[in-house]
């Protein structure tokens, strides 16, 4: 499992991946921001932290389900099957402008051993700057790590003045025929505006802004249609 989170107004970030027996990588990512003089810890070093700082932890068969174990007999049966990919991102806008950014993901099912996705990865899969936006990104991993996508929203935001959905949108459509895959991006800027773009029929994703009703899809048309 891996995990970032980076902190807007201070640029700070904690990013762990290769974790396992932490119950929530997130709150390793959050410990590794708050209390350790690096930004990125890997496998046993990472879990060997969780433990120091008294984070849960829980044995493998606490991470198993059903439905993940068919996927994975599916893959290894059929060798063409498209990965299942499983990632949380979160952007946020607090009342004093500050912006931050979480992502973590158990990877895919049937990924190579040692392999490491973009969501701990600072301007692949995250990225927070009080100075412009928060990003997190879901979606084929390889794809958005060489794109570099969440930190190309905010180069386009900050610097060529873009919204936040067109710069979403133009980071999904660069380099396309180089960097063909799978790619979703939600993001908030400093105003408080929320992009939430795709190129796949199907993302799930929410906002809410202060105590309004929140908006929930998942559909591609429920994006398109949206007023």
């Amino acid at each position: 499992m891996d995990a970032s989170i980076m902190d807007g107004r201070t640029l700070k970030a904690g990013a762990v991946d290769a974790v396992r027996y932490t119950k929530n990588p997130i709150s390793l990512a959050r410990t590794v921001l708050e209390k350790c003089e690096h930004v990125f810890l890997s496998g046993e070093g990472a879990i060997e932290f969780a433990l120091q700082h008294g984070l849960q932890m829980e044995a493998v068969h606490y991470f198993e389900t059903e439905k993940a174990r068919q996927e994975w007999l599916e893959i290894i049966q059929e060798e063409e099957k498209v990965p299942q990919k499983d990632t949380v991102g979160a952007v946020a806008l607090d009342q004093d402008g500050n912006l931050a950014v979480a992502t973590s993901t158990g990877g895919i099912e049937g990924q190579l051993k040692g392999r490491v996705g973009d969501s701990p990865i600072l301007g692949g899969g995250s990225y927070a700057s009080n100075e412009a936006c928060a990003v997190s990104a879901t979606g084929d991993g390889e794809v958005i790590m060489r794109g570099a996508l969440a930190h190309e929203v905010y180069a386009l935001v900050k610097y060529k003045g873009l919204p936040i959905a067109e710069a979403c949108r133009a980071a999904i459509a660069l380099r396309n025929e180089d960097l063909q895959g799978d790619k979703g991006l939600i993001g908030i800027d400093k105003d408080g505006n929320v992009a939430l773009e795709t190129n796949t029929n199907v993302m799930r994703r929410a906002y809410r802004v202060g105590e309004e009703e929140p908006f929930v899809a998942v559909w591609r048309e429920e994006l398109d249609n949206r007023t």
